[in-house]
C-alpha cells in the first residue's frame, strides 16, 4: 500500500478503504484528477502542477505515466508534447510544439530531438534530417521559399547547402 500523508487531500471513490475509482488527490506541489486503483494513479487522468501552467494528461499504470500522453508547458521552451510514454521517457515518435511557433516530429532524448526527424519553422520552411543532442547533425533536405536544398549540418550549423530544384505550385 502507498502511504497517505494527512496534509494531502483526497476526494473520490474508495474500495476496501483504498482510493479506487475516480477521484482527486491534492499534494503539496500538484493535483491529480482521474482514475485510481489501490491508492495509485491508474487509468486516465490529468496531473496539474503548482506553477499553474504545467499539466500532463494521459494514461497511468501503477502510479506512472504509461502509453499515449500529452504534456502542456512542462519543459522550458516547449508548449506541448504528445506521444507514447513508458518508464519516464517518450518512446517512438513525438509531436512537439515549441513556444516560438516551430514544431518537431521525431524522437526525443531528455526532451531534445535525436535521430531522424522533421522540424517545421513558424515561417513554413522545414527541414527533414538527423538530430543529435537537439541540433541538426548530418545530411538534411530543406524546403524554403518554394525551393529545395540539400544540406549538411554539424552541431546545428549548416556547413554545406546547395539548391537542387525549384518547387512549382499548381
Amino acid at each position: 500500500d502507498k502511504s497517505y500523508n494527512s496534509t494531502h487531500k483526497y476526494e473520490g471513490s474508495f474500495k476496501n478503504g483504498k482510493f479506487t475509482g475516480y477521484g482527486s488527490y491534492v499534494a503539496d506541489d500538484s493535483e491529480y484528477v482521474g482514475q485510481f486503483k489501490n491508492y495509485m494513479r491508474h487509468g486516465i487522468g490529468v496531473q496539474y502542477y503548482s506553477n499553474g501552467k504545467a499539466e500532463v494528461c494521459g494514461n497511468f499504470k501503477n502510479d506512472e505515466l504509461y502509453g499515449r500522453c500529452s504534456f502542456y508547458n512542462f519543459y522550458p521552451g516547449i508548449a506541448f508534447m504528445e506521444g507514447k510514454y513508458k518508464r519516464d521517457h517518450f518512446v517512438g515518435k513525438v509531436y512537439v510544439e515549441y513556444e516560438n511557433g516551430n514544431t518537431y516530429v521525431g524522437k526525443l532524448k531528455n526532451y531534445l530531438p535525436v535521430g531522424k526527424g522533421i522540424i517545421v519553422y513558424a515561417n513554413d520552411s522545414y527541414i527533414v534530417g538527423s538530430f543529435k543532442n537537439g541540433k541538426l547533425h548530418g545530411k538534411a533536405i530543406k524546403f524554403a521559399n518554394n525551393k529545395m536544398y540539400k544540406s549538411e549540418y554539424k552541431n546545428g550549423k549548416c556547413i554545406m547547402e546547395f539548391e537542387t530544384q525549384n518547387i512549382i505550385k499548381k
